[in-house]
């Protein structure tokens, strides 16, 4: 596997198994076996995820990279690494001390990597978009990464117990309404981008999925948010953006009908 965009989307699979992990706790009565079943999850998914980091990194340095594979696509290993949240803040409340020490360092782990490479290969990826005018729907994902590592952010302060680390509980919220502001930013100037290119095209197209995992990590965030401080703009902001991913998924949904459709119709 050579293209770097094909390499960072690989990164989603350990997304799954964490997602999955925490659907699982949240709906499943879990018990001893179940926990410790859903740790070794964990540790496949941080692997896969940490692999393709690195496996990305090294192709960076060493490969020949074209223009087209410059985006923000190139993102997805950093916030998948930092995604290891949905799954390992659950889990916490279910596993021994020994091993949430070791899950909460490796959430402090990811979020440094994460968040510098959001800042150093955003900017590279930013860049190349405004130059290039690339897909308008992965303008999106450093929405999901910001949110995840606000997400991570107020996570913290919950460990301070393991007396491992101490991260302030106003120093997270500080920290987490920081990287709110640039979210906002970045997801309105996405969905005015998003409107203005849903007028200009003609044919349905499957791009504007792009749109719901991001737009769906923020609103999480954003409800955190809310739930710690209580002023209404976040919760103003998490229920808008809930209305918005209801429209998109109801739009995206309607687009893949008509591409399926027009897919089946030219085989026959």
């Amino acid at each position: 596997m050579e293209n770097l965009n094909r390499i960072s989307f690989t990164a989603f699979l350990g997304v799954i198994l964490f997602v999955a992990g925490s659907f699982f706790i949240t709906y499943v009565e879990i018990n001893y076996e179940i926990a410790y079943a859903l740790l070794v999850l964990y540790f496949l998914g941080y692997s896969i995820v940490f692999l393709v980091n690195v496996h990305l990194g090294y192709k960076l340095f060493t490969k020949g990279v074209t223009q087209n594979e410059i985006s923000y696509a190139l993102l997805v290993p950093a916030l998948a690494l930092s995604a290891n949240v949905f799954l390992s803040a659950p889990l916490s409340h279910f596993i021994s001390t020994y091993f949430v020490k070791i899950v909460y360092f490796i959430m402090l782990f990811s979020v440094g990597i994460s968040f510098f490479q959001l800042i150093f290969i955003g900017s590279i990826a930013l860049l190349s978009h405004i130059i290039y005018k690339e897909s308008s729907a992965i303008i999106m994902i450093p929405v999901g990464a910001a949110s995840v590592l606000a997400i991570n952010v107020l996570a913290f302060p919950s460990y301070n117990y393991l007396h491992l680390f101490y991260f302030p509980s106003e120093f997270a919220l500080t920290l987490a309404i920081m990287l709110w502001g640039f979210e906002i930013w970045n997801s309105l100037v996405a969905l005015i981008t998003a409107v203005k290119r849903i007028k200009d095209k003609d044919k349905p197209s499957l791009i504007s999925w792009a749109y719901v995992f991001p737009l769906a990590i923020s609103a999480f965030s954003d409800f955190m948010l809310y739930q710690e401080t209580s002023l209404p703009v976040f919760e103003a902001v998490a229920v808008a953006f809930s209305l918005a991913i209801v429209l998109l998924y109801a739009y995206s949904l309607r687009n893949t009908i008509f591409v399926l459709k027009f897919v089946l119709k030219n085989k026959v």
